[in-house]
Order: structure tokens, then C-alpha cells, then sequence
């Protein structure tokens, strides 16, 4: 199993290529970026010993991808916990798909929460609030 420090390497590593998809660990999630799919996906737990080292790799990606994206973008956050440096990251990865929208491109975001979770179904409204910008939401059991 990787641990956060070998995670965030492979992250740094993967910049430029078409598909990343890495492993989740208890502290952080599962992560699918992929060019040719035009899929950003985020899946598990969120709470790194740091946010911005995790996820500065995961927006340098998407701010690579977005010059060139797919005719439609889906972007999957099923997270069943992040904590608040995370949400900060989250919204800040929100913010690129943002700029999709400004240029005229097509995006899906889906917010997938257990659901009995309160707490995270608020966070995706709260982001949608924020951003502006249409979200799907998704329960599961």
C-alpha cells in the first residue's frame, strides 16, 4: 500500500500523462485523472498530513488538461470524509473547472455522498453555491 509521501511522488511524476489513476490510502483518495476519458475523479478519504502537497500535482494536471479537454468533462467527487484543508483544495480544483465553463467547454460535476450524510451532501451545495456552477447530485447507500 503507498503511503502519503510515495503517493505524492508518483503524483509529481505523473504530470503530462494521458491517465493517472493511483490508489487511495487511509488518508487520502482514490485518484483518476484521465486525458482521453476526460475524467477527473476523487473517491475515499481526504485528510493528507498536507493538502496543498497532495493536491497542487492533481490541479497542475487539470490545468494542463484544460487547454485541450474532451467535448465533455466529468468531474466524480464521491468523498465520504475530507477535512478543511482538503475542502480548500476541492474548491480551488473547482475554481480550474470554472475556466472550462469561461472558454465555452462542457463539464459535468457529479457529488456522490452515503445517503444519510448530511455533512457532505451541504458541502456540495455549498460549493455549488459558491461557484456557481451546476452540480449533479448523487446519493448511495
Amino acid at each position: 500500500m503507498l503511503n502519503q509521501r510515495m503517493l505524492i511522488k508518483k503524483l509529481n511524476d505523473s504530470i503530462g500523462q494521458d491517465e493517472v489513476h493511483l490508489k487511495g490510502t487511509v488518508k487520502t483518495p482514490e485518484i483518476l485523472l484521465d486525458k482521453t476519458q476526460g475524467k477527473i475523479e476523487l473517491q475515499g478519504r481526504s485528510i493528507p498530513e498536507d493538502a496543498k502537497q497532495l493536491y497542487h500535482p492533481i490541479i497542475n494536471w487539470v490545468s494542463e488538461y484544460i487547454k485541450n479537454p474532451q467535448k465533455i468533462t466529468r468531474i466524480v467527487f464521491k468523498l465520504e470524509y475530507f477535512n478543511t484543508a482538503s475542502s480548500k483544495m476541492i474548491f480551488e480544483l473547482i475554481g480550474y473547472v470554472k475556466k472550462l465553463k469561461e472558454n465555452g467547454n462542457n463539464f459535468r460535476i457529479e457529488w456522490h455522498y452515503l445517503e444519510d450524510d448530511d455533512d457532505i451532501l451541504d458541502s456540495g451545495e455549498t460549493f455549488q453555491e459558491i461557484t456557481g456552477l451546476p452540480f449533479e447530485f448523487y446519493p448511495y447507500e
